[in-house]
């Protein structure tokens, strides 16, 4: 629902017997409508060998996680005839993050009032209705906290006012068990079937481009949009180097180094690098430096860590500052066996640096 700030509204007991309504703790972005997940997906397959074109106009779009000004920087050093504009009108390709999807819209945990369970993607029926038909309607009187904090209050979630309210259906009739004049709300409802994305689920950059996402494939045929991956801008952008055993020795020391200086560097050097040509090798870094874990100043280098954690390439480290040998050959064995002829060397590197000595010459898996 468009331009709606919509509250899940529950039902619970104020300590005196009597039955309150509150709103849950995360606001409700909205209801993926059911299907929607199957056509993105077979949409994205579609596009994923899509090029960004000279002579094209181009909107990094809320579902992107390209840096704007490196697309800009692009466009400049090889002189491209490709402007960027928001107005679907005016557009030709839209560039967003299949990853960005794939993780915020496709594998959303949600709590199944019947079976009690997270469910993955759980699909049901929900009711939309304005927030006036409880908080002007005399008949709920006395389910309203009378308190009006920024804890209790039904209307107000922080500084935004709330507009409209979901339940589910279960809950529909959860509450109308003890409530049944709630039944009347039906009819002043809007009734949608789907998968609901609240704000605990992910980002605040997913939960705002929600909207987006739910009208992307009807914009892409009114307006006969290309979809371009910014893993592919990404590609082009960073065409040329590409990481190899003796970058990887050279980033590896680099990182062992106590002097910032070369640890921007290093990141910078992965940053811009090819990244399907160079995964290997980024992938065993990822793994051996805890540091490289965390969110940089260095956005390219951001864009980097996304992609790495969205495949799940990345073993988590908690307090410890290094991962085991043991658990870094298993992680790399089952994560990406593909590219075992690679890492092994750099296991090789790495585990005869923190000896201090060459103590193994080579890896051999039977």
């Amino acid at each position: 629902m468009k331009n709606a700030t919509i509250g899940h509204l529950k039902l619970s007991h104020n300590g005196r017997g009597n039955r309150i309504f509150h709103v849950g703790y995360n606001m409700v972005g909205g209801i993926i409508p059911e299907g929607y997940q199957l056509k993105i997906k077979k949409f994205l397959d579609e596009s994923k060998d899509n090029k960004l074109t000279d002579n094209s106009t181009v909107y990094v779009t809320p579902l992107s996680e390209l840096p704007a000004y490196k697309l800009k920087n692009y466009i400049q050093e090889n002189k491209l005839k490709i402007t960027t504009a928001r107005k679907l009108e005016k557009l030709d390709t839209l560039v967003l993050n299949r990853d960005f999807i794939e993780k915020h819209y496709h594998n959303i945990s949600t709590w199944n009032v019947s079976t009690k369970n997270n469910e993955i993607n759980y699909t049901t029926d929900y009711l939309i209705f304005p927030v006036d038909v409880i908080v002007k309607d005399s008949g709920f009187k006395k389910h309203v906290n009378p308190y009006n904090n920024r804890w209790d209050s039904i209307t107000e979630k922080g500084r935004k006012k709330i507009t409209h309210y979901c339940v589910s259906m279960d809950e529909y009739y959860d509450i109308c068990t003890h409530i049944p004049y709630f039944q009347n709300i039906i009819i002043k409802s809007a009734k949608v079937r789907g998968v609901i994305l609240e704000g605990s689920h992910g980002s605040k950059k997913a939960f705002d481009g929600l909207q987006f996402y739910i009208d992307l494939l009807d914009n892409v045929k009114k307006h006969n949009l290309k979809v371009v991956f910014d893993s592919s801008v990404n590609e082009d952008i960073n065409k040329g180097l590409v990481i190899d055993f003796e970058i990887f020795q050279n980033l590896y020391g680099m990182l062992r180094s106590s002097d910032i200086e070369n640890w921007e560097v290093a990141k910078e050097i992965i940053a811009n690098c090819e990244f399907e040509a160079s995964k290997a090798y980024i992938i065993a870094l990822y793994n051996m430096f805890a540091d490289l874990h965390k969110t940089s100043a260095n956005k390219n280098y951001n864009l980097v860590k996304k992609a790495i954690q969205a495949k799940q390439y990345g073993l988590y480290f908690g307090r410890n500052s290094y991962i085991p040998f043991e658990s870094l050959l298993g992680h790399f064995t089952k994560v990406c066996p593909e590219l075992l002829p690679q890492q092994l060397p750099c296991l090789v590197h790495h585990l005869n640096y923190i000896a201090k000595k060459e103590v193994i010459k080579e890896i051999v898996l039977n």
